[in-house]
């Protein structure tokens, strides 16, 4: 059984990939929004494929060794409103990435498109990128983690 000193650090790496890839994928995000040509756009999404994979580890990670220390440590429980809430803002966020990443599937799609001209591809990969459900869902990702580290930071209603 590994120690907690283990655990927890495992735990903060993983939420730090986390946290660091979805740094990386909002810088890229800023800069595809940004450009005019569509293959510009397609270049910046490409980069973001291997960003996108270490948020999906640093995410498991984070619940997988944060949920067994909660399980291991004497005086924590899932239950505690602290890491309820944690668990439930994280669920929150990965639906907001995981729909986010659908959007940009289309906006990548249609960067692609072969019989578009290159005028609509740039057009409908901006509106893609632009659009308010994209900003509304990059937006509860963000605000999702600052949740959770606050709650893992605080931990409000912990005995102490």
């Amino acid at each position: 059984m590994p120690s907690y000193e283990t655990l927890l650090f495992l735990h903060v790496t993983s939420a730090f990939v986390f946290v660091a890839s979805y740094v990386g994928f909002s810088i890229a995000l800023f800069f595809a929004r940004r450009v005019q040509r569509p293959e510009a756009a397609l270049a910046l999404l490409r980069i973001v494929r291997p960003v996108d994979a270490l948020a999906w580890i640093g995410a498991t990670g984070t619940i997988l060794f944060g949920v067994w220390l909660a399980i291991d440590v004497d005086g924590y429980e899932l239950w505690d409103p602290w890491i309820a809430g944690a668990l439930v803002l994280w669920l929150v966020t990965e639906e907001a990435i995981r729909r986010e990443n659908l959007l940009f599937g289309k906006a990548r799609r249609a960067a692609r498109a072969p019989l578009a001209t290159p005028e609509s591809r740039a057009a409908d990969t901006r509106a893609l990128l632009r659009s308010r459900t994209a900003n509304l869902l990059h937006g509860a990702g963000g605000v999702g983690m600052l949740g959770i580290l606050a709650l893992m930071i605080f931990k409000p209603g912990a005995g102490g």
